[in-house]
């Protein structure tokens, strides 16, 4: 990956991997061992178990550091749920913390935009890594300003993406970018709740079971299989298909083709009917 743009002296190569366990930066292009002993700046895990108190067992010691941020902590003080005792006192500390001179506020959103876009693409952390840093590249362009973070995002993606020999077309892109957009807006604007159906809980093969039983009882249906047949096609018992029928008849006009019958005559074949012998 590129490291902090970091070029090899003899090939002028710009990608590395770093040997965590020796210390060691090495061009992928010549093989020059660029830095030795190099000291590992992730996160360090520990584990201080003590059986004597209850909770959880604090085994992480402090966040990697991200060399993007200026601060190199690409953390902040996240969201507090509703009902806790201290979420007034934490969202007083949010607020101080938005308030702040942080120069890298918008970068930090970035970065959230686009390890969202790259769940949603299915994009290894490389391409997300080289998103990242070719964002923070355009900041001192100002080309982000006067357009959507958003938008700048997904083409910092596409260009990571090509960087990476990994290309997606402007379409995938952007088709996957609204899904993740609307699941990120979901919770601050809850849609209402769906309508549930009684046969929701059933299987797709049971439904189709039964939707095939009510269709074949209709007046211009020329064949009409036994629910025996009906049953051993779809793999599920008669008393269930007839069941889910049943559950299903008062809601037999939203989907009865209009080839079989109308809305109108769904409804008056259906009004007070119910399938309790096989026809």
């Amino acid at each position: 990956m590129n490291y902090q743009n970091r070029v090899c002296k003899d090939c002028g190569g710009v990608d590395f991997v770093e040997d965590r366990s020796q210390g060691d930066l090495t061009c992928t292009s010549c093989g020059l061992v660029a830095e030795s002993h190099m000291i590992d700046a992730t996160a360090e895990w520990r584990s201080f178990s003590d059986s004597d108190k209850a909770g959880a067992d604090m085994n992480r010691v402090g966040g990697p550091i991200n060399h993007l941020f200026a601060d190199g902590l690409g953390t902040s003080i996240g969201e507090v749920t509703k009902g806790e005792s201290n979420q007034a006192a934490v969202q007083a500390l949010q607020r101080t913390n938005q308030r702040g001179s942080d120069p890298d506020r918008q970068l930090h959103s970035a970065v959230s935009v686009i390890g969202r876009l790259c769940n949603a693409l299915a994009l290894n952390r490389a391409i997300r890594d080289r998103g990242a840093e070719l964002f923070k590249q355009t900041q001192p362009l100002n080309l982000v300003r006067g357009r959507s973070l958003e938008a700048v995002c997904c083409a910092v993606i596409y260009i990571a993406c090509r960087l990476e020999r990994s290309p997606r077309t402007f379409k995938e892109i952007l088709a996957r970018a609204t899904e993740a957009f609307a699941e990120a807006a979901c919770p601050k604007h809850p849609s209402p709740e769906r309508e549930t159906k009684p046969w929701d809980s059933r299987t797709p093969m049971t439904v189709a079971g039964a939707i095939l039983f009510i269709i074949t009882r209709m007046p211009r249906t020329s064949a009409r299989p036994s629910l025996e047949a009906i049953a051993a096609t779809v793999n599920a018992a008669e008393s269930t298909i007839r069941l889910v029928a049943n559950e299903m008849i008062p809601h037999a006009a939203e989907y009865m083709p209009e080839s079989l019958a109308s809305t109108e005559e769904t409804r008056q074949i259906f009004k007070l009917q119910s399938l309790k012998q096989d026809a």
